[in-house]
C-alpha cells in the first residue's frame, strides 16, 4: 500500500503528463500544466505547489530544463519513474513556512506580472 503522499505525487505527476501531451497550444503547454497542477494539488489535496523551476528559467537551456523534459520523453513511453523522481524531490523546496502562501515566489519556470 502507498502512502498519502505518494499517491498525491503520482496523481500530480500524472495529471501533469497528461495535460502536456494533449498540447492543446502552440506555446506554454508545459507552463499551462505546471499551474493547472499545482492548482489540482492545492485544491485535491492541500499542498502547496510544486518547485518545477527552482532558481532556474525552464524556458532557457540548462540542466534543470533538460532533466524536466527528459522526465517527460520517458513518461511518453509509460515511465513515469523519471517524473514521478522529479515532483517528488522538488514538493516542499523553496518554500519557507514563515511567509504566508500568498506571499509565495511563484516557482513554476516563468513570471507573472499583474497588471492593475
Amino acid at each position: 500500500m502507498r502512502a498519502f503522499g505518494q499517491e498525491r505525487d503520482i496523481s500530480a505527476a500524472r495529471f501533469h503528463h497528461r495535460l502536456v501531451q494533449i498540447h492543446c497550444f502552440a506555446n506554454g503547454n508545459g507552463r499551462h500544466a505546471r499551474i493547472v497542477a499545482d492548482s489540482y494539488l492545492d485544491k485535491h489535496f492541500g499542498h502547496r505547489p510544486i518547485n518545477w523551476a527552482g532558481v532556474f528559467d525552464l524556458m532557457a537551456s540548462n540542466r534543470r530544463r533538460n532533466d524536466y523534459i527528459a522526465a517527460l520523453r520517458a513518461t511518453d513511453g509509460d515511465d513515469y519513474e523519471l517524473l514521478l523522481a522529479f515532483v517528488q524531490a522538488n514538493t516542499e523546496d523553496g518554500w519557507r513556512p514563515d511567509i504566508p502562501l500568498e506571499s509565495q515566489p511563484v516557482n513554476c519556470g516563468h513570471q507573472i506580472s499583474v497588471q492593475s
